[in-house]
């Protein structure tokens, strides 16, 4: 997929658990049009750098292809610019992370 489609491997993984989760999602009757739901995704920068990237799960989007172009093109956008988090602040946040995440949730 990843050769005919563009993308990365990541993108590829991303596109296919957004597809499972909006079938999961449809079959307990939850309705997923204007649903937000995000995944904090390691890559690799350019620069040989381990951030990481927030990314919405398009699981609104039915078609498979327009799935995988939305992530790819998050995820180019979002690892080219300062969105990033490095990996040092990730291993820093451990003891905030459980209730900034907690509160991201409620919101």
């Amino acid at each position: 997929m990843r050769a005919a489609l563009g993308g990365t491997v990541n993108d590829v993984v991303l596109a296919v658990v957004t597809g499972a989760l909006r079938r999961w999602l449809h079959e307990r009757g939850t309705r997923t049009e204007g649903l937000d739901v995000r995944a904090g995704v390691p890559v690799q920068t350019e620069g040989e750098r381990l951030v990481q990237v927030e990314c919405p799960l398009p699981v609104d989007v039915l078609d498979p292809i327009e799935r995988l172009r939305a992530i790819t093109a998050h995820m180019e956008a979002a690892t080219r610019s300062q969105r990033a988090v490095g990996a040092q602040v990730i291993a820093a946040a451990g003891d905030f992370a459980p209730p900034t995440i907690l509160a991201r949730a409620r919101a």
